[in-house]
């Protein structure tokens, strides 16, 4: 694991900053999991992941017009390169008359490759009314990305010999099977004859946002924010023999939330509310099709989908100094409206499954107990098949009490 980071800063003059942000990841990593039996059938696998990506980041940011106006702009790039093998063993396959001799043995290898590159800017304007207690931002970012991915596969049978002290034993009679060789059966291998063994997206978009907020005392204020949303397509490296080409498109969000942020009680306790209402168009979907073999995973644009929630934050300290924290973040989520076209449906039995989707988009581990985070946040992707990320433009969000710089690492897209 390397990882390494630049942060250059130039300050031209009081009102105008540049700044250099430089990102350099490298990650190898080997993992094996044994699942036991609950998928209702044994199931192992092996993981080797290499990855390495470089993003660079260059800002101009300053105040203009007797500090009533705030401005940050910025380009933005991204690469990525990346290989994942995996081996997975399924055993207890019912597979009469060989059951339990015949084992599922699948070896997948994937390289990936993703760039993304973007511009973007904001402005927050304080006009001369109300005690300068307003704040009005806007912003915009273009965004372009490019990923493309090659596959290699094999699936197989494999006899085993029940007697043997380990599953990768082979029966002592393969030799004697003759449609076997070397006690395997290949089901399905890449490449292969009139087989898509890669994939390729490209995909851009224009994003914008609006922030209002208005500071009541030094200590309370309260905003209305309004954003779109992207998040680029791919293909899903787990679909089966074949269907790697059948890539998806990117996913849109539109969302809006009321919010408060106060700090009270002598600056004591923080104290944080917020209800939100985000609307996904072509909304990205990953899940399993055949129910004997839950490493084959799908992806797909499931339509449109309505996420609507409260949240609130709330942190206690004893004096307002002391590094002592107690408190906590808790989300409460609005049931889920998924409307998924026929028409985006590859198959039947995907399109019979979307009803039973009711954990759309995936959720995070809980900020605390019994208290989901909000769920289009999300991982960006590592890999062709991983669900990605939502970029739109840079925000701001300035504390009670005063102004905030722009916090430009919020305009690059989250890993």
């Amino acid at each position: 694991f390397d990882n390494t980071g630049l942060t250059l800063s130039w300050e031209v003059n009081d009102s105008l900053t540049l700044r250099s942000l430089t990102g350099y990841r490298d990650v190898t990593t080997e993992w094996s999991q044994d699942y036991g039996d609950s998928f209702f059938v044994g199931f192992r696998t092996l993981d080797d992941v290499e990855f390495d990506h470089f993003s660079q980041e260059l800002q101009a940011l300053g105040t203009l017009f007797d500090d009533r106006l705030d401005y940050l702009v910025g380009l933005y790039y991204f690469e990525e390169q990346g290989d994942h093998f995996q081996n997975l063993v399924i055993r207890d396959l019912p597979t009469f008359p060989f059951d339990p001799l015949l084992r599922l043995s699948k070896d997948r290898d994937v390289s990936a490759e993703a760039e993304s590159k973007a511009i973007f800017a904001q402005l927050t304007w304080t006009p001369p009314v109300a005690d300068d207690r307003l704040d009005i931002t806007i912003g915009g970012r273009y965004t372009e990305d490019e990923r493309e991915a090659d596959r290699n596969l094999q699936n197989r049978f494999r006899l085993m010999d029940p007697a043997a002290p380990s599953y990768v034993e082979a029966a002592p009679f393969c030799d004697f099977v003759t449609v076997f060789s070397n006690c395997d059966l290949v089901i399905g291998q890449e490449p292969g004859p009139g087989l898509v063994t890669s994939a390729r997206t490209e995909s851009s978009k224009f994003n914008s946002a609006a922030t209002l907020n208005y500071r009541w005392t030094d200590e309370i204020s309260t905003y209305f924010r309004w954003a779109t949303g992207y998040k680029a397509g791919g293909a899903s490296e787990s679909v089966d023999v074949g269907q790697l080409g059948r890539t998806y498109d990117p996913e849109n969000v539109t969302t809006w939330e009321i919010g408060l942020k106060s700090f009270l009680l002598d600056r004591k306790l923080l104290l944080n509310a917020a209800v939100f209402d985000s609307e996904y168009d072509d909304a990205q979907l990953f899940f399993n099709t055949n129910p004997f073999d839950l490493s084959i995973v799908t992806a797909l644009n499931a339509g449109k989908a309505s996420v609507s929630g409260l949240e609130v934050e709330a942190v206690l300290q004893p004096r307002p100094l002391w590094p002592l924290r107690s408190g906590g973040r808790c989300r409460l989520l609005l049931p889920v409206v998924l409307l998924a076209p026929a028409a985006q449906c590859p198959d039947v039995a995907a399109c019979q499954l979307l009803p039973a989707l009711a954990q759309w988009p995936p959720q995070q581990p809980p900020a605390a107990a019994g208290c989901p985070r909000r769920p289009h946040q999300q991982r960006a992707a590592g890999a062709v098949s991983a669900a990605g990320r939502h970029t739109g433009p840079a925000r701001t969000q300035r504390r009670p009490g005063g102004r905030h710089p722009p916090a430009g690492a919020e305009a690059r897209p989250q890993r």
